[in-house]
């Protein structure tokens, strides 16, 4: 059968799969969706703020020049369309 999945405010749910092979993807935030057992992949995303951490190690320029590069960044997710993939 299935089961029916649900997010909090916070969260959002892409439901994706379906019979024959389908490409089509639904996209719920703050409610619920139905998924089918074995045919449909469900994943969350949280929507509040993430951190991400990015380090390039022993890598060199087009001239030559030895870099090694650590950042930060923080990013929010913005509000989407329902209807367009993100």
């Amino acid at each position: 059968m299935g089961n029916c999945h649900t997010v909090g405010p916070n969260e959002a749910l892409v439901v994706s799969g379906g019979c024959c092979g389908s490409d089509y993807k639904q996209y719920v935030f703050g409610g619920w969706a139905w998924a089918w057992w074995c045919i449909s992949d469900t994943q969350r995303l949280s929507l509040e703020v993430m951190t991400i951490l990015c380090r390039c190690e022993n890598i060199e320029t087009s001239e030559g020049v030895p870099l090694f590069v650590t950042g930060v960044a923080q990013d929010f997710p913005r509000d989407y369309d329902v209807a367009a993939p993100l």
